[in-house]
């Protein structure tokens, strides 16, 4: 009988794919770049119109693009992709084998989520590595975001980090937002009150019905808080929108370069605490659970990862 493969046997194949494209892009590079650079010397000798050097230099320096792109920078994305599909496969089999979700690299429901629960105002809307499945009853949706407020040429980065969108059946929240801070005419101004005792700023449309369904998470999300700083929740009906402030990036750290092996240890680690961690965030809110019941079990997943078999380290 034929031996199935292994998660590294797998890894091990897209790593000689990513060989084959590094390889192309050392053959490559060089005609990329130095292509349009004769062409432009060619032109300039030959049409000494400044118009003219312009309006032929755009096909050819769209060309050279072309080429590099379709060469080297779609297919090594491609394989980036594949990577984390197999590993989050792998992860999830392990850890959460009875959660259904589907891996999308690419930009999905950002920019409805951020604008229906305006816990943000941005009109660029950046997204990858969208996670999307049920827990049980509820349902997830997970992304690596930022988001940008854009007017002329430039632009300002309004926050940069994680969202999460949970959808759960048996809850009913009153409309309401819980930030870690708010800006000065929002204080002053507008409608947020603050909590001196779990210290975040809120509002909400029945004050009552507040504590009563959010009162139990009140200190895991100061928890939360003094973790990550910036913290902005949205709640409505059966829907939580969670955005959490991290300069970490999600499943690419380290990053997956086309000059090093995806065979590391680093990323195999960081990938499944990753996604251990996230999903009992989101589990938390779900149950309810609090903070020092989160943390052992964190704890405890990390020790069970711990005695994992992992790939040596090439890096």
């Amino acid at each position: 009988m034929k031996k199935s493969k292994t998660v590294f046997d797998k890894i091990e194949e897209l790593d000689a794919r990513r060989e084959e494209v590094l390889a192309t892009r050392n053959k490559v590079l060089p005609l990329v770049i130095l292509t349009p650079i004769l062409l432009f010397t060619l032109i300039i000798s030959l049409i000494p119109s400044g118009s003219l050097l312009f309006f032929a230099g755009i096909p050819l320096a769209l060309l050279s693009f072309s080429v590099y792109y379709h060469k080297v920078l779609a297919p090594f994305e491609g394989l980036k992709a594949d990577v984390k599909t197999i590993l989050l496969k792998e992860f999830m089999g392990i850890y959460h084998p009875n959660i259904e979700y589907t891996y999308s690299p690419f930009k999905n429901r950002v920019k409805t989520i951020v604008e229906r629960s305006e816990l943000v105002s941005a009109n660029k809307f950046h997204e990858e590595d969208v996670i999307r499945g049920k827990l049980g009853d509820v349902k997830f949706y997970l992304s690596e975001i930022k988001l940008e407020e854009q007017s002329g040429k430039s632009s300002t980065t309004k926050f940069k980090g994680m969202l999460f969108e949970l959808i759960i059946p048996d809850k009913s929240f009153p409309p309401s937002k819980i930030q870690s801070s708010v800006g000065l005419l929002k204080r002053f101004f507008g409608t947020y009150q603050k909590n001196d005792k779990y210290r975040f700023w809120y509002d909400t449309q029945d004050q009552q019905k507040f504590r009563d369904e959010l009162g139990p998470l009140f200190p895991f999300i100061r928890h939360l808080m003094q973790k990550q700083g910036d913290v902005r929740i949205h709640v409505r009906k059966r829907t939580i929108v969670i955005l959490l402030s991290t300069d970490e990036k999600f499943l690419d750290k380290p990053s997956l370069e086309l000059s090093r092996s995806f065979n590391s240890k680093r990323h195999y680690e960081n990938i499944g605490k990753q996604i251990n961690s996230f999903l009992f965030l989101m589990e938390s809110f779900v149950n309810d659970l609090d903070t020092s019941e989160v943390e052992e079990r964190l704890e405890l997943k990390a020790l069970e990862y711990a005695k994992l078999n992992k790939p040596d380290e090439k890096q």
